[in-house]
């Protein structure tokens, strides 16, 4: 997902999106960013604190449970505290076993259970152990009562007892942290204020209460639970994903800015670059404010470069600069340079016909779909010969397109590929058509298409993306 949010918000026309070809030019920039920095992907989750996903009571009560689960991690993301899932599974949903059993705990401040009601005894014993061992649990609404299948089972328990009424209680070496609210639901269902399924908007006063909910949050838990980044004048909109280097312990943050400009028409939305931030970060483990090393990079600015700090206790403060949507800060061993990447070319029928708006999938009489395919021409679909879009694209320039064919009688059997077409065009995104005669007559036609670069890179292709005619 490129951070979490790196490319789907790039504001651009919200109709062309949907056209392959349209939307390449502005994410283009993104997926090189990502490319230039291999070695920042791919990493270890490293979340300060863990949200419990409860399977079986997200089956048996959808709207009883999501909400809750789903708005603390926005509550969260908002608070810039980086999380991690840890998923407490169904029994019944996979055959007994359950990744719960091996996640490791342990490396989490806290592990929040949003109205976690249906537990498995073995679930319960290993929240318990943490507990007592230390580690602190934050329950919002009802935890534990009920086991996987639904039966009461809150006599029995001593879990559920810590979250019976708001406050905090030690258990062992640990902490449990009780909201009888399910806070979670609150900040989901006050984050936006809804007319109709398509029609909603983030009001004045969605803005205060979820304000107020995250004031209520830290009132209770920001004394009791450390933060290892800190930014007071930083939006809320701006999110934090935090991963890590298992080869060195460096820690790196992925920063994602969600600050859109709403304007009435969305075709006008931009995005409100942050300002330069004062703000602190946990030293990592294994480091020292003289070995440690803060290196900052962008999408525009893809060279990482290194701030400077002044190490304050555990933390180093420093200056975030300014961002528009996506930057990774490394905190560790200094970030390497970015890496030159002349990547192969990509092409691919487009989904959507510019000239007629829409996909022209083979329909029963009925008016049900029998072939999901992006085109059918011939007979009575239509006239001989047509044209068939597509979209091509390179970080350099593409030189060639072609366009390959096979044909069939009966769907059945297939005939060898034949190479049909080959277009001369350059440019590093090409949206066009080719004329497509059906040169072995009445029948079936299955389509692909390859790019070749100005460097001599050809394209791989395989049957996932072939497509058929008629």
């Amino acid at each position: 997902t490129l951070a979490a949010g790196g490319l789907h918000q790039v504001p651009i026309d919200w109709v062309s999106y949907y056209y392959d070809d349209a939307r390449l030019a502005p994410l283009q920039p993104y997926y090189e960013f990502a490319r230039s920095h291999p070695e920042l992907f791919n990493l270890t989750e490293a979340g300060e604190v863990a949200v419990l996903y409860n399977e079986a009571f997200e089956k048996a009560d959808t709207s009883n449970y999501t909400p809750g689960y789903l708005g603390i991690m926005m509550l969260l993301a908002d608070s810039h505290r980086p999380f991690d899932v840890v998923f407490a599974g169904d029994p019944e949903a996979r055959d007994g076993a359950d990744p719960f059993s091996t996640t490791d705990l342990s490396t989490y401040k806290a592990i929040i259970l949003p109205n976690a009601q249906m537990l498995t005894d073995s679930q319960v014993s290993r929240l318990e152990s943490y507990l007592s061992d230390g580690g602190i649990l934050i329950g919002l609404g009802q935890i534990a009562n009920q086991d996987e299948n639904g039966n009461d089972v809150s006599s029995s328990r001593t879990l559920d007892d810590y979250f019976t009424s708001d406050g905090s209680s030690s258990v062992g070496s640990g902490l449990a942290i009780c909201f009888t609210s399910n806070l979670g639901d609150s900040y989901h269902g006050n984050s936006a204020t809804s007319y109709s399924e398509f029609d909603w908007e983030v009001t004045t006063q969605n803005l205060i209460d979820t304000a107020d909910f995250r004031s209520t949050w830290s009132g209770v838990v920001d004394g009791q639970l450390s933060q290892d980044f800190l930014g007071t004048s930083l939006p809320s909109t701006v999110h934090l994903h935090r991963y890590e280097d298992s080869s060195d312990g460096s820690l790196i943050y992925q920063i994602v800015n969600r600050d859109i400009n709403m304007t009435d028409s969305v075709d006008d939305q931009t995005m409100n670059t942050t300002s330069d931030t004062v703000c602190s970060v946990a030293i990592p483990e294994g480091f020292t404010g003289s070995t440690v090393t803060l290196s900052w990079m962008t999408v525009e600015s893809p060279d990482p470069i290194e701030l400077s700090f002044a190490e304050v206790g555990d933390k180093l403060e420093f200056t975030l600069p300014g961002f528009n949507i996506w930057g990774i800060l490394k905190v560790g061993t200094t970030a390497a340079a970015s890496s030159s990447v002349d990547e192969k070319p990509e092409s691919n029928f487009n989904l959507l016909d510019a000239s007629s708006g829409y996909r022209p999938d083979k329909l029963e009489s009925t008016g049900i779909f029998e072939f999901n395919y992006n085109y059918w021409k011939g007979g009575n679909h239509g006239s001989v010969p047509w044209d068939i879009p597509y979209w091509a694209t390179d970080d350099n320039e593409v030189d060639l397109v072609r366009l390959y064919y096979r044909y069939s009688t009966d769907r059945e059997t297939w005939g060898s590929w034949t190479l049909y077409d080959t277009a001369d065009v350059s440019g590093s995104n090409i949206s066009d058509t080719m004329s497509f005669n059906a040169p072995d007559g009445e029948g079936h036609y299955q389509f692909r298409i390859q790019a070749v670069d100005d460097q001599g890179q050809e394209e791989y292709v395989d049957t996932s993306r072939d497509e058929t005619a008629y």
